[in-house]
């Protein structure tokens, strides 16, 4: 074998090996980071979706708690809004506080969670106000983050076990208190008759509404009246500037309230198209069949003995000063 041969022998066996052993190193390192690339992308596009998308379910979930709040929470307003979102779900925080007489009550905390599939779903565990019995057997319910008083509310076409009297009560109490109070009708009224009739010296913060179809009625039980936030009505008013209130008619309501029957994105439904049939059925007979009214023991004593007074209930109570 001459040199030129012992140069091309090596070629062909060695140094081709170690050629194709060089190219398939190359190509698994291209292969993997490639794959690690397209990995990235789309573990970063997914986050990027999925961060979108929850967070867009989150504030809608948010702005459905926030449009029905009027509606059923009477003084009370969302202070804080916050959402923290996951893999395909995400958990909401509302705080409440509640005013009275331009007083301010911490209210409420709640914490709900949503999927990608559903609505809002409160926490596992127990969420209801406290329900204490007084020595006749009669329960009261109070607020289990602050212990204010959860006012009652008794339906005029039903006939209750008991009835509530605070109004009687209310030399009992201490002359440095501003006090939430909910009156019950002994029938349902317009507005304009319930604006007549109300002592001019108590305010009228929110009305209840007569949002029950007859059928419903036949199946409701009469040992326990309603409680606030879980009926329907409007405020007396909105504010529209630094002391400046607009009062808010009847028509004004049942405008804004046709309105919302087209809002039906994910939380809501049709809740307000239900309502919305119900109230123009009722609205024939008089919409309004309860009051909240807030001001001092003095000024709801003026309601003591008039005839369209029902029942009464405390609420929320707070310090003049």
């Amino acid at each position: 074998m001459n040199d030129q041969e012992k140069q091309i022998e090596p070629f062909k066996n060695e140094s081709v090996n170690n050629i194709f052993k060089k190219v398939g190193r190359k190509n698994i390192i291209r292969n993997i980071i490639i794959s690690a690339t397209v990995a990235l992308i789309i573990l970063f596009g997914g986050y990027i979706a999925n961060k979108a998308w929850m967070g867009e379910k989150g504030w809608d979930g948010v702005a459905a708690i926030e449009i029905l709040q009027p509606f059923m929470e009477p003084d009370t307003y969302i202070a804080q809004r916050q959402v923290q979102y996951g893999f395909l779900g995400g958990t909401l925080k509302i705080n409440r506080y509640k005013i009275i007489k331009e007083h301010v009550i911490p209210w409420s905390s709640n914490t709900l969670e949503y999927g990608a599939i559903g609505g809002l779903s409160g926490l596992v565990g127990d969420h209801g106000n406290v329900q204490l019995f007084d020595a006749n057997g009669n329960s009261r319910f109070y607020n289990a983050e602050n212990g204010q008083q959860i006012m009652l509310f008794y339906h005029p076409t039903l006939r209750y076990t008991n009835y509530f009297n605070d109004i009687s009560k209310l030399d009992e109490l201490p002359d440095n208190k501003y006090i939430e109070m909910a009156i019950s009708f002994d029938k349902a009224y317009s507005l304009t008759d319930v604006q007549k009739f109300l002592p001019d010296i108590v305010e009228p913060t929110w009305y209840w509404i007569n949002s029950y179809a007859q059928e419903d009625l036949k199946i409701k039980g009469t040992d326990f009246p309603e409680q606030e936030g879980f009926i329907y009505g409007f405020r007396a008013y909105e504010v529209s500037g630094p002391g400046q209130k607009v009062n808010t008619t009847e028509e004004s309501f049942i405008k804004g309230l046709n309105e919302l029957k087209s809002y039906k994105k994910k939380f809501n439904g049709n809740v307000f198209e239900k309502l919305d049939k119900v109230v123009q059925q009722n609205q024939r007979n008089g919409l309004i069949i309860g009051v909240v009214v807030t001001g001092t023991k003095d000024q709801l004593k003026s309601l003591n003995g008039l005839p369209f007074v029902k029942a009464s209930t405390f609420g929320a109570m707070v310090n003049k000063y």
